[in-house]
């Protein structure tokens, strides 16, 4: 029976992981029962590069992806527009086929013509990449749902580009739109997905009576949202997961954004069991 690998997306573990001991913190997630992995980066020293070859040869862990923008988003970030060759070197170490933008360019998003701009130059670093046998995703958000006519940024991403689309069932459903039906909409492009729930809260009373003196507040008894554990949330997790699988998914990263009163781990858990209890045992 077709199945995917389900594996951490590393964010989910809080920044600090690679100084307070990458190692040791994959070896909790592996006794959850994880093993694989994304990191939204490229080891950037050889003891980081070490560390990563630790993980992958003595815990069992595959490195699904791995992140590289096309420009540096901060100071010191490895980008393909400097450290291509080093990128493509510390991929084919780690066995890693596939390398991602963790977020576009917010402020070439404004314009249809500054989409289409960043598309071009997009479109270029994809073939280069595929040229020497990896390919390139974008992580998508809410932000693709943003429209220009009857054009949103997704369509315009996937009209004017081969990049594949790491899409997020939190953020699809954060942008209004079905998270199944757009699965559905992307297959072919979906090799790596991204699991995520989307939790439901009420505000506090002290949000509300703050909001009810704010002239520009709207309807202040909203509810409110929140990254949520796969399972505890009101996404239909097992249709995203289905379409993803029929569409060609392979790898299914579980990412939350904030964990609140729970730690990362007690947070994979939940996810993992709850998975486990959903069928889906056999994909760790």
């Amino acid at each position: 029976m077709k199945k995917g690998l389900i594996g951490v997306q590393m964010s989910t573990l809080g920044r600090g992981v690679m100084k307070t001991g990458l190692y040791e913190a994959l070896k909790r997630c592996n006794e959850i029962g994880y093993r694989s992995l994304e990191f939204s980066g490229v080891p950037g020293t050889p003891e980081d590069l070490d560390s990563f070859l630790r993980v992958k040869n003595e815990l069992g862990y595959v490195i699904a992806a791995l992140g590289a923008p096309m420009t540096a988003m901060f100071p010191g970030m490895k980008t393909l527009g400097t450290d291509f060759n080093e990128i493509v070197d510390v991929c084919g170490q780690l066995d890693c086929k596939i390398l991602r933008i963790g977020m576009g360019p917010l402020d070439r998003f404004t314009t249809k013509d500054g989409v289409l701009a960043y598309c071009e130059e997009l479109q270029g670093y994809v073939e280069k990449l595929n040229a020497v046998g990896i390919d390139y995703y974008y992580h998508t958000h809410a932000t693709e749902f943003i429209r220009f006519g009857d054009k949103t940024i997704l369509d315009l991403l996937m009209e004017n580009t081969n990049v594949g689309l790491e899409l997020d069932t939190h953020w699809i459903q954060a942008g209004g739109q079905d998270p199944v039906e757009i699965t559905r909409k992307c297959a072919g492009r979906i090799k790596i997905y991204h699991l995520k729930d989307y939790r439901l809260t009420l505000p506090s009373a002290e949000a509300n009576a703050a909001a009810r003196t704010d002239p520009n507040a709207v309807n202040p008894q909203y509810t409110g949202i929140q990254f949520a554990e796969i399972g505890e949330g009101i996404l239909d997790m097992r249709g995203c997961i289905e379409a993803a699988l029929e569409g060609g998914s392979e790898f299914f990263m579980i990412e939350q954004d904030r964990c609140y009163d729970r730690t990362p781990y007690e947070s994979l858990k939940i996810s993992h069991d709850n998975l486990v209890k959903m069928g889906y045992g056999d994909w760790f």
